[in-house]
């Protein structure tokens, strides 16, 4: 029997392919260092829980995500922020009928900081949060 020998090629792309789904497992079921949680009352949904999970990756920064849940016929859960910014960690806010995350992001080797906000309308049709745009349509994230 002769046997095939694979390309160098092939076995890093296994290895790779491997690694990349071990790594979106790992991710999907990560546990936070910090954590804060919550109970918020927004129109047209009702209660809405939400989860920020938090972690220092150095200096002043913070790796975030916020994760919201809700009854809309039937339990929903959203993603509404993973990302990287300046402390303090991003937190949660209502602002009449958008839902924001607002997060903090300082100029490189300078003292200015500016809270931002990401806004999110409700979108009945297709339960789900939507990005508001800067003209204030709302748009799929």
């Amino acid at each position: 029997m002769k046997l095939r020998r694979s390309s160098p090629v092939a076995a890093v792309l296994a290895g790779v392919l491997a690694v990349s789904a071990t790594m979106s497992f790992a991710q999907e079921s990560r546990t936070w260092p910090d954590t804060s949680s919550g109970t918020m009352e927004f129109a047209p949904v009702g209660a809405i829980d939400y989860s920020i999970g938090y972690a220092s990756v150095g200096y002043d920064h913070f790796e975030t995500e916020i994760m919201v849940s809700w009854r809309d016929d039937g339990e929903r859960t959203q993603l509404l922020f993973s990302g990287i910014q300046d402390k303090p960690p991003a937190r949660m806010t209502a602002r009449g009928n958008l839902l924001c995350v607002v997060a903090q992001y300082c100029a490189r080797y300078q003292e200015t900081c500016s809270a931002l906000a990401t806004c999110y309308a409700y979108d009945a049709g297709q339960k789900q949060f939507v990005e508001e745009d800067a003209e204030g349509k709302a748009v799929p994230r």
